[in-house]
């Protein structure tokens, strides 16, 4: 273990006050290694933004946003985690599958790590088994629009349904969310999701779907994995199209005018997030091409889109850091974590507003 923890290296990048819309780069910090996460990305920020968890050799590890103070929280039995997300400043829960001993059938599992007592809770266990009438199995954890951590509880019914992004049909399932914190479940009512219907159109509902609110129509044949909302409801996106809500103008990103890296073809939004106190969205961009050679070339960067000012900033340029993948703001809007897809490495963005 010990090892591990001299392999999390700190390193400040020197770089000059750069200049950005609306802010300045003040600093970047890098915090050590880290593994992707299916579905969710490799890094969540604490909801009081002080620290930050991420994976590293299946290790959950925490740091605050320097890289100064880091631990080591949790081993897995070597495969990583499918999700995971803070419940609280100290509690974050995990979505750990696991390999019996006996016949090396996957085990699944919702626990809840403590990050102050290191205190491990065991939430949900199931077997991953067929999805036949009548069985039961978890999905999550998730957070309501309101930011608080629920999973959910899925029986399935034997009847299949047209996926949300509308390519395939899956096992239809009876949904019952359930909270991470026992004190939130008063609180139902006030805790809601977002839903793509394709036959309709964008709604927030609840999470026992008791009440919805239709936000917009529907645009799209097929819906993306990562719609993202920004706080006040008044915008939505959709991959690298941007909706705004009060009269469904669209901004599609991608056919934004911007310089593309050398040797490449095409590029696509694929990650959204809104920032929470800005009109500005974070974006992860993915380009193709090929080298010289005739071999394939995949090039991934990140920046900011403000949707006031329509001004486009890539961060990969501005900080020096090439093949920047799945960014996030932390609670505030003033800094952003991300990975570097080349090494695999933690870093944080620190900005000041001019």
């Amino acid at each position: 273990m010990k090892r591990i923890i001299y392999l999390v290296t700190i390193l400040l990048v020197t770089c000059s006050l750069l200049i950005a819309d609306g802010y300045k780069v003040t600093k970047v910090v890098e915090v050590g290694p880290a593994a992707w996460i299916p579905f969710t990305g490799p890094i969540k920020w604490s909801p009081d933004g002080e620290n930050i968890a991420y994976f590293a050799n299946n290790y959950l590890m925490i740091s605050d946003t320097l890289g100064i103070k880091q631990e080591i929280l949790y081993i897995d039995s070597g495969i990583t985690p499918r999700r995971f997300e803070w419940v609280s400043d100290e509690d974050i829960a995990i979505n750990l599958p696991k390999y019996t001993e006996l016949n090396s059938n996957f085990i699944n599992s919702i626990i809840l790590v403590n990050i102050s007592n290191k205190q491990v809770t065991s939430i949900a266990e199931w077997y991953d088994v067929s999805r036949s009438p009548g069985n039961t199995f978890y999905e999550g954890p998730f957070l309501s629009l309101e930011g608080n951590a629920y999973y959910l509880q899925k029986t399935t019914t034997g009847r299949t349904k047209i996926a949300p992004s509308g390519r395939s049909q899956v096992a239809e399932t009876i949904d019952n969310a359930q909270w991470l914190l026992p004190e939130k479940s008063s609180f139902d009512k006030d805790n809601h999701c977002v839903r793509w219907f394709l036959d309709s159109g964008l709604y927030k509902i609840d999470l026992f779907g008791k009440d919805s609110t239709r936000i917009t129509p529907t645009l799209f044949r097929h819906i993306g994995p990562f719609t993202a909302v920004n706080s006040d409801l008044s915008w939505v996106s959709n991959g690298g199209t941007l909706i705004r809500i009060a009269d469904s103008t669209c901004i599609v990103m991608d056919t934004i005018p911007m310089q593309l890296p050398d040797n490449v073809v095409s590029c696509g939004i694929l990650f959204t997030s809104f920032n929470p106190k800005a009109s500005e969205i974070l974006f992860n961009q993915s380009c193709d091409g090929e080298y010289p050679s005739g071999e394939e070339l995949v090039v991934d960067r990140i920046g900011t889109f403000n949707y006031t000012t329509n001004e486009f900033i890539i961060l990969d340029t501005l900080i020096g850091i090439e093949s920047c993948t799945a960014p996030v703001y932390n609670p505030d809007g003033k800094k952003i974590a991300f990975l570097d897809n080349d090494d695999y490495r933690v870093y944080i963005i620190y900005r000041e507003g001019r």
